[in-house]
C-alpha cells in the first residue's frame, strides 16, 4: 500500500491505495489528512470487503506501522508487516503513471497532480461527432454523446473548441459572400447565411442576425423556398404553352366541322338512295 496527495476539485487530498501482487486495485480512500486515523480507516476499509491478509507491504511511514500495530493488537494471529522503502513500488509506479510531479506546493513539500489524459479518439470519430452536435437539432449533448458512447465533457469541450476555433479564423470571406443589402442577396448568399445560422438558437443567433443585419423570419422564409421544390415557369415557356392550347383548339373546330360535313353528306346519300327506290317503284 501507498499514499500521494492530489488535487481535488481545489483541495489537496491524501489518495490511500493498496493493490495485490498482481497489481491489481484492492481499495482506495481519500482523506484530508495523512495520519494514523486516516491509515486505520483506510486498513479497516479495505479489510472488511476483501478479508484479512497475510502480508501488508508498505513504506517507511511511521502512521501507516502505528495504524497497522493497533489491528493486530486485537488478533490472534497478527498480520506480517514488511516495511521497505523501495519495495511497494507497485501502487507507487502506477501513481506515478496516472499523475504528474510539481514543484509548486504550498510550505515546499512535494506534491502530485493529475496529469491530463491523452485522447483515444480518432480524428475521423472527433469530426464526426462535431458534425452530430452541430446538426442535432433539438437534441442535446448528452444524447449524442450517450449514442456515440463517450463523455458528455469530452464532446462538449470539442464543441466549444470548435467554436473558439471558428472564431478566431478570418472572416474575410465570409463578410464578403453576405455583403450588401439582404434584399439583393443571391441564392447562394442566401444559402451560405442559412449554413451559418443552422447550428444557432437563442441568444447567438439572435446575435449573428444583429451581425449580419437579418431577421429570424427572413432565414425560416428561405429555408422554405430552399426546401420547397418549386418549376418556375419562363415567358418561352408560358408562349409556347398558349400555343399550344390554341393549335388544340383549332383543330378540335376543325375535327368538329368535319364530323358535320360527313353526317350531312351521309345523310344526303341515304336521300338518294331512297329517292332513287321510290322513282323505280313509281315506273313499276
Amino acid at each position: 500500500m501507498d499514499e500521494t496527495c492530489i488535487l481535488v476539485n481545489g483541495q489537496w487530498k491524501y489518495l490511500y491505495r493498496a493493490v495485490d501482487k498482481e497489481g491489481a486495485t484492492i481499495d482506495f480512500l481519500l482523506r484530508a489528512r495523512r495520519d494514523t486515523v486516516a491509515a486505520t480507516r483506510f486498513f479497516e476499509k479495505a479489510m472488511r470487503p476483501n478479508g484479512d491478509p497475510k502480508k501488508v507491504t508498505m513504506d517507511k511511514s511511521g502512521a501507516n506501522k502505528v495504524a497497522m500495530d493497533g489491528i493486530n493488537q486485537d488478533r490472534d494471529v497478527p498480520i506480517e508487516v514488511c516495511q521497505v522503502k523501495y519495495l511497494n513500488n507497485i501502487p507507487g509506479c502506477q501513481n506515478s503513471c496516472r499523475l504528474r510531479f510539481s514543484a509548486d506546493y504550498p510550505h515546499g513539500k512535494r506534491h502530485f497532480m493529475h496529469r491530463k489524459p491523452h485522447s483515444h479518439h480518432s480524428p475521423e470519430f472527433k469530426e464526426q461527432a462535431l458534425l452530430k452536435a452541430r446538426l442535432r437539432g433539438t437534441r442535446s449533448i448528452l444524447s449524442i454523446a450517450t449514442e456515440l458512447n463517450m463523455s458528455p465533457g469530452t464532446l462538449k469541450r470539442w464543441v466549444l473548441d470548435s467554436a473558439k476555433a471558428g472564431e478566431q479564423a478570418p472572416r474575410e470571406t465570409t463578410s464578403l459572400a453576405l455583403d450588401g443589402p439582404v434584399a439583393s442577396w443571391s441564392p447562394s448568399q442566401r444559402l451560405t447565411a442559412l449554413q451559418e445560422s443552422y447550428a444557432l438558437s437563442g441568444p447567438a443567433l439572435a446575435a449573428w442576425c444583429r451581425e449580419r443585419g437579418v431577421f429570424e423570419h427572413q432565414l425560416a422564409q428561405w429555408r422554405e423556398d430552399f426546401c420547397t421544390p418549386a418549376v418556375p415557369a419562363s415567358r418561352e415557356a408560358s408562349s409556347a404553352l398558349r400555343e399550344l392550347q390554341r393549335q388544340h383548339e383549332q383543330l378540335q373546330r376543325e375535327l368538329r366541322r368535319k364530323e358535320k360535313a360527313l353526317a350531312e353528306v351521309a345523310a344526303l346519300l341515304v336521300l338518294q338512295k331512297n329517292f332513287q327506290a321510290l322513282l323505280e317503284g313509281a315506273d313499276k
